[in-house]
């Protein structure tokens, strides 16, 4: 199928240069996971996680520590200065002025 270009290259409105599209996603099934998954079978993937890590796998033991504790939520504190910028010293001293930034709106208008 010939392609339907402009004379810079791009495609014409339209006329996508992928015509079938992006392919369909595959879903995960997780019905069938947990009708394969029995207590038998989950029962044996720990004891082989557990015997990982106690190997010193890195892997296994993360996964173990988020099955029985969740993963690690990341926490960071957050703190800073505030600086109001009409408190700024700046070399043109005239536009400066201690009213906040109300006063850099004007007067209101009066129709």
């Amino acid at each position: 199928m010939a392609s339907k270009r402009t004379a810079r290259g791009r495609f014409e409105k339209g006329h996508s240069g992928n015509p079938a599209g992006r392919p369909a996603r595959k879903t995960f099934n997780l019905d069938l996971l947990c009708d394969l998954l029995t207590p038998e079978r989950e029962e044996m993937i720990y004891k082989v996680a557990i015997a990982a890590a106690m190997k010193g796998n890195k892997d296994a033991r993360a996964f173990l520590w988020a099955y029985k504790y969740g993963k690690p939520v990341e926490r960071r504190e957050i703190t800073a200065e505030v600086i109001e910028p009409w408190l700024i010293e700046d070399a043109d001293e005239e536009d400066q002025t201690d009213e906040g930034p109300e006063s850099l709106l004007g007067e209101p208008r009066q129709d």
